[in-house]
């Protein structure tokens, strides 16, 4: 185990992740050039905390990481300061990667605003057209991970469910 901004990290052959309880802000995933947060508690102080987890993986690989955001049914909105700056360090990670994506998991009304509000949050960034998308569940995730970085769908959301960075729930198998 080892602590980083307060959070217990597992390592492990292929990937690491902040042990949940633990972690607050966020959890991490890794596998080859796969870079995944799942957002628990979006602030700025996470934020900030991101990019240089990002620059270690990205230098650990040797090349842009495949950066993918999950935001799951129990992470709340960021407050206009975080999305601040999640933005501008936005402009610092788009550097360090190939591609971003989010998946916003879940169909309720809220899920449906938050989609929109990232879009949004795109958009007022003048990121169109940049590598990133919003994708509609983890599924649709690894596929495009597994097209561009090659494997296995998936062989990818099984150790994504093994490591705790998605349930079976979040992919519909609960």
């Amino acid at each position: 185990m080892k602590t980083i901004l307060g959070a217990e990290l597992s390592l492990h052959p292929q990937w690491f992740i902040v042990d949940a309880t633990t972690a607050t802000d966020y959890q991490v995933f890794t596998d080859r050039a796969l870079f995944v947060v799942r957002w628990r508690n979006p602030t700025s102080k996470a934020a900030r905390a991101l990019t240089p987890a990002i620059q270690a993986h990205r230098s650990s690989v040797g090349k842009p990481v495949f950066f993918a955001i999950l935001i799951g049914p129990d992470c709340a909105p960021p407050s206009p300061e975080a999305r601040e700056v999640m933005l501008r360090e936005h402009d610092q990670i788009h550097e360090l990667t190939q591609a971003v994506r989010t998946v916003i998991i879940g169909g309720t009304a809220r899920q449906t605003i938050m989609r929109s509000v990232m879009t949004a949050m795109t958009l007022a960034a003048g990121l169109r057209g940049k590598p990133f998308k919003v994708d509609r569940t983890v599924q649709d995730l690894a596929k495009v991970v597994a097209q561009t970085l090659g494997g296995d769908t998936d062989a990818l959301l099984e150790k994504m469910l093994a490591s705790g960075i998605v349930s079976a729930t979040d992919l519909g198998q609960a």
